[in-house]
């Protein structure tokens, strides 16, 4: 198991390392806010431990900028803040769960095991339908080959597709036949492509 440790406090950060290190996991260490959204977003990892103060900006907003960049590792957030309001607020940024200081060592490591197992499928970076390829990453459609120019409607619908495929509502790989309809759908707009025809439309919708 890979583990990015983000964490200010060095002696503390020794412990942690050295004790995952014991339970066979990989750890990388990190100290500062800037550091830990850059090897986040860079690197790949199994679980992401999150102190909430850290130098350069808190916790809680690296959760939630590492989530808007698309990073779907499960996050614990590591703090000697306890208060309800700080743990509700960790798990609206993103966070998966909330261990407080001090704690056993032996509950960060069954957390962590927790958080593996059930770690989120990863997210696919081009969703194929029929010739319809949506790069969920670049925010990029191509059918048969050719590239879509996406108004900002469209690039929005494009990262609420994104969205949809990390929560597992995706579209799946099939073969449809032509005349299919393919619909990325947004609240104020629907762009809607169909799959033989080379048709483009933009319609109102108030559901998916």
């Amino acid at each position: 198991m890979r583990v990015l440790l983000v964490e200010d406090d060095s002696e503390l950060a020794g412990v942690i390392e050295h004790g995952l290190t014991e339970h066979a996991m990989d750890v990388v260490r990190e100290a500062t806010f800037s550091a830990g959204q850059s090897r986040a977003t860079l690197g790949t990892f199994d679980i992401i431990i999150l102190d909430v103060m850290l130098p350069g900006g808190s916790g809680f907003d690296l959760c939630r900028a590492l989530r808007k960049r698309g990073v779907g590792a499960p996050v614990l957030m590591l703090t000697a803040r306890d208060a309800v309001d700080d743990r509700v607020q960790g798990l609206d940024a993103g966070a998966d769960d909330y261990l407080s200081k001090p704690f056993a060592f032996r509950e960060l490591v069954a957390r962590l095991h927790a958080l593996a197992r059930r770690r989120p499928t990863p997210l696919p970076e081009v969703a194929t339908v029929a010739d319809l390829e949506v790069d969920l990453r670049a925010h990029r459609v191509r059918r048969a080959g050719r590239e879509i120019e996406l108004t900002g409607e469209g690039v929005r619908a494009v990262g609420i597709l994104r969205s949809a495929c990390r929560a597992g509502r995706g579209p799946r790989r099939d073969h449809r036949p032509r005349g299919t309809r393919i619909t990325i759908r947004s609240r104020t707009c629907s762009r809607s492509w169909s799959a033989g025809s080379g048709e483009k439309s933009t319609t109102d919708s108030t559901s998916s």
